[in-house]
């Protein structure tokens, strides 16, 4: 039996596809399709003669993730698994690309890039996951839109308070924790002070959650008001902002429900047992996640997310130390998010932010630490379908904090030679070698010590 890969390049409307076998041995030459149904037709009609002529072969089928244009191509390869070995991929491009440069590619074009796709299979194989069940591929685009909704909101929303500085500025007072509910009930009926003060108390204690004390306050604070503009177009762009903020709400609203049916509720409610994760946070972090036992450790779930810190360590010392951002950006967005929550409401998160600070870290470093400690605790959660007990998470840190943190060193890598004074090294790495030979003698003299205390090195009478 012999594989065989078939790498596909995927534009806008079409695809450009190539096939090798196990040696990168072009089997099939380029060929561009159309992303059409005569297309997809043309396709089959090829893999089938592909097996017609190899009836043993095992085709393996990749394609870069290029913002779901690739979506298309794979549900139609799926269609022919049930007749032939066929396994399908998505590829991150990220890695395709650096492969492709490692090559020392000097041009590139979507025939090349066809072929690209096909040697990434064969070279990282171990890398690629083939026959993944997309869940929540769905899901995850309504969650998706209530996200952009959710931000149109706030764009609306600080419109809004904008205008109302200018002609209703005394409701700002009642907006200091957001924008409650009656406040745009009230606007889209009395969008500015003038007709705010000209407004009957009876009807306006009709709007839910004003009394009617709170009515004659308001139609006496609007007759004392300092507004600049309550002209007409001022009311009428009030209202439709208000409507818009409205519409968004309830769009989102629906778009959550539609989601809640099909998400499960288990791991919903496992999630916002940890204080500082909401209902919407939970939904997009396990719509982001779908089969937690596709990471084998809560460190490739950190990866996957991109929250892995990265650094570049070479000769004389390490450089760019940072957040690597290299995984899914929607995850990052809610756990900043759920982490600045966290550390005002999670007595365990807020100790753990206090001591990140005292070892130095700014305000920023010091959060998507945070960020990275939530995610192992989700990812905890999930695996062993428990939730979060901060007592357990307290004893585990204290331990560690009880524990001596080993020293990292070179002794492994000079096996075969010490340190040679003579050696034309830089400055910066002199230094290097001398701090970590103080150490090694303080470390070697502390074990003296305790070895001479304890009698161990004694000899026997």
């Amino acid at each position: 039996m012999k594989n065989y890969y078939l790498g596909g390049d995927v534009s806008k409307g079409y695809c450009d596809f190539s096939i090798m076998d196990q040696e990168k041995e072009i089997v099939e030459k380029s060929f561009q399709l159309d992303d059409t149904k005569s297309g997809h037709k043309k396709l089959h009609e090829i893999i089938a003669n592909f097996f017609k002529n190899n009836p043993e072969a095992t085709l393996y089928c990749a394609f870069e993730s290029t913002g779901s244009y690739e979506n298309n191509w794979i549900s139609a390869i799926q269609e022919l698994r049930s007749r032939y070995k066929i396994h399908v991929a998505r590829l991150n491009a990220y890695g395709v690309n650096h492969s492709g440069k490692a090559g020392l590619l000097k041009s590139s074009n979507d025939k090349i890039c066809g072929r690209l796709v096909a040697e990434y299979q064969i070279k990282y194989r171990e890398n690629v996951r083939y026959d993944v069940k997309e869940n929540y591929t769905t899901l995850r685009k309504l969650f998706n839109t209530a996200r952009l909704q959710t931000k149109q909101k706030t764009q609306f929303q600080n419109q809004l308070e904008s205008l109302l500085y200018q002609a209703n500025p005394e409701l700002l007072n009642y907006c200091k924790s957001g924008m409650p509910n009656w406040i745009k009930q009230l606007l889209k009926y009395y969008p500015t002070s003038m007709k705010l003060s000209r407004a009957s108390a009876l009807k306006l204690s009709k709007i839910p959650y004003i009394s009617k004390e709170k009515a004659q306050k308001l139609i006496a604070q609007a007759k004392d008001t300092v507004a600049s503009n309550v002209e007409e177009n001022m009311g009428e762009l009030i209202i439709v902002i208000v409507e818009q903020i409205l519409n968004l709400e309830k769009q989102k609203e629906k778009l959550l429900s539609l989601i809640s049916q099909e998400i499960d509720k288990n791991e919903v409610e496992l999630l916002k047992s940890f204080t500082g994760i909401s209902d919407y946070s939970a939904t997009g972090l396990l719509l982001e996640i779908g089969d937690i036992n596709r990471f084998p450790a809560s460190k490739n779930l950190v990866s996957y997310f991109g929250l892995n810190p990265s650094y570049r360590e070479s000769g004389d010392g390490k450089y760019e130390i940072h957040m690597s951002k290299k995984g899914r950006k929607v995850p990052r967005e809610i756990l900043y998010m759920v982490a600045l929550s966290a550390i005002s409401k999670n007595p365990y998160i807020k100790k753990t932010y206090e001591n990140f600070k005292g070892r130095g870290m700014n305000a920023t470093a010091a959060i998507g630490a945070i960020m990275h400690k939530i995610t192992r605790i989700i990812y905890a959660m999930l695996k062993n379908k428990e939730k979060y007990d901060p007592a357990k998470y307290q004893e585990r840190t204290e331990r560690k904090g009880l524990s001596e943190k080993k020293e990292k060193d070179n002794s492994d890598s000079r096996r075969y030679l010490s340190y040679d004074e003579n050696a034309p090294i830089s400055g910066r790495q002199r230094r290097k070698r001398k701090e970590m030979t103080i150490k090694k003698e303080r470390k070697a003299s502390s074990q003296k010590g305790i070895t001479d205390m304890t009698g161990i090195g004694a000899s026997a009478p």
